[in-house]
């Protein structure tokens, strides 16, 4: 996840326009999530790359809870 967050601030960074800003918030979301927004006032993605990343990070969250183990109780 490190990897993909720095991509996401780096590609933000690199196409900014010229004295243009970023920025980046985290809020939760209920007891076990957390909403992160990167932001720019680059061109943007794509309607198709952004379907893209939207498929590949809900993989991720179904791989990721599937791998959950119930904690045990003592």
């Amino acid at each position: 996840m490190e990897k993909v967050f720095y991509n996401f601030i780096s590609n933000s960074i690199k196409f900014s326009k010229s004295g243009g800003e970023v920025s980046v918030s985290l809020s939760l979301r209920g007891d076990s999530f957390v909403l992160i927004k990167i932001k720019d006032n680059g061109k943007g993605i794509s309607k198709s790359t952004y379907l893209i990343f939207s498929i590949d990070f809900i993989k991720l969250k179904v791989q990721t809870l599937a791998n959950l183990k119930e904690p045990e109780l003592d």
